[in-house]
């Protein structure tokens, strides 16, 4: 009998210490609110476009970004990277800092932002992806959103700090000066 007890106290134990973990994973799922944060802001210059036969990287720019610390400040430190279910690109938007007639938006055909980022358990680059591309419109513009690409978790690649943005385009028309720019991309963390 003391032996039949002492196993299903053992039994209702385990049971409920289950639970209870099961708990607090549905717990922090109910607790944690999404949100939109600055994902880095690279600036950079285009030089001057002389043909318009070919699809370039115009740039990369590394940027230190601690997403895990952004984390614990919008959650009062109650969240963590670990927490995180999946983190998004939400914008991002190409501003030309010194544009005219001739060189602005409209010189571009086709713009596509590029991710990368620096993994420390490797000591090496993780795979680059494309998190932004659009055709752009043949109109005088300063600036452009590009069309996020759905479905590019990014949460994996932010465990390290040093990140990368690269810049690709196909220009539609030559420049005539190099174009200042600032790409500014903000994220979505879920």
């Amino acid at each position: 009998m003391k032996r039949t007890f002492t196993i299903l106290s053992a039994t209702f134990l385990l049971l409920c210490a289950a639970g209870t973990f099961s708990s607090c994973d549905k717990l922090k799922e109910k607790m944690f609110k999404a949100f939109t944060t600055g994902g880095g802001e690279a600036e950079f210059t285009v030089p001057i476009i002389t043909t318009t036969a070919k699809f370039d990287t115009i740039d990369m720019q590394e940027i230190y970004l601690n997403v895990d610390s952004i984390i614990k400040a919008e959650t009062g430190g109650l969240f963590t990277l670990d927490d995180v279910k999946k983190i998004t690109v939400e914008s991002a938007e190409i501003t030309i800092n010194n544009p005219d007639a001739d060189n602005n938006i409209s010189n571009f055909d086709y713009g596509l932002v590029l991710f990368n980022t620096f993994n420390p358990a490797t000591n090496d680059w993780n795979n680059t992806m494309a998190v932004a591309a659009d055709d752009i419109p043949d109109s005088f513009a300063t600036s452009y959103s590009l069309a996020v690409l759905d479905n590019v978790n990014l949460k994996d690649h932010m465990r390290g700090t040093k990140l990368v943005y690269a810049v690709a385009a196909k220009a539609r028309r030559v420049t005539t000066k190099p174009l200042d720019c600032t790409l500014k991309v903000r994220v979505r963390v879920e």
